[in-house]
């Protein structure tokens, strides 16, 4: 589990911002974010894929304080919650 910022999005692609490294990740526009707007924070699982990570399930809108909780504690996101 991590914190992650919506970046930006196109119809391939969403660009979120990981709050643990710092580092923009890129993944396939599956519908993951289309209840999150652009500069919101989320909590979520990214899993490998043949085709680039993906997230395991919609990924949850959260306030940037507990995305920034779980980013630094993922064991403990269920308590930053």
């Amino acid at each position: 589990m991590c914190g992650y910022r919506l970046r930006s999005r196109t119809p391939g692609t969403v660009v979120w911002d990981d709050l643990s490294t710092g580092a923009q990740v890129a993944v396939p526009n599956t519908g993951c974010a289309v209840l999150v707007v652009t500069g919101e924070h989320v909590i979520g699982r990214l899993v490998p894929t043949a085709e680039g990570c993906v997230f395991d399930a919609p990924p949850l809108v959260v306030p940037e304080r507990v995305a920034a909780s779980v980013a630094s504690d993922p064991a403990s996101w269920l308590d930053a919650l």
